[in-house]
């Protein structure tokens, strides 16, 4: 396979795990030192057993409804790759339908056992609540964009996280 195959390969799989209920899965393909930047740079999550028991969590106590993602952009160096795309998902947590979109940018490295992931950033984050979101849609597709402000108590409730000072 390419490099481009390898790495997308590699995002598929992990994809594939938290999405099938399988976060512990995600592991092998991650460094030990991947690093998630929490939106708005409100902090970060180092290592790889942090990085997956946020995915564990979520797994553990929401149900994904739908999950779409968009067309992959890929930038690759001889060792180094980042993977970029847009995403859209229905989830249902304590009780309630939340609508999640936004951008999600991971950053590979090429290593001994081949590529891994080692920094992940979600960008234009927006969450509200199912039925909100698509009357926003609808008011956008009518009148033009808008914007409905990130909710992280949702989406990253279950990630422990190094804040960020200053």
């Amino acid at each position: 396979m390419s490099d481009e195959e390898d790495v997308l390969a590699e995002l598929d799989a992990i994809e594939r795990a938290w999405l099938e209920g399988r976060p512990r899965q995600i592991e092998p393909h991650l460094d030990p030192d991947v690093v998630m930047v929490l939106p708005g740079f409100s902090g970060r999550v180092r290592g790889s057993d942090a990085f997956t028991a946020g995915f564990v969590e979520f797994c553990e106590t929401a149900n994904i409804v739908d999950y779409e993602r968009g067309h992959t952009e890929l930038d690759l160096t001889p060792t180094t790759a980042v993977a970029s795309f847009l995403f859209s998902m229905t989830y249902e947590r304590g009780g309630a339908r939340w609508r999640s979109t936004g951008r999600d940018v991971w950053v590979f490295a090429r290593t001994d056992e081949g590529w891994r992931a080692v920094w992940r950033l979600m960008l234009d984050l927006a969450e509200a609540p199912a039925e909100h979101a698509r009357k926003q849609a609808h008011r956008e597709h009518e009148h033009g964009s808008a914007h409905c402000e990130p909710s992280e108590r949702n989406l990253f409730r279950g990630f422990v996280f190094e804040a960020q000072q200053g």
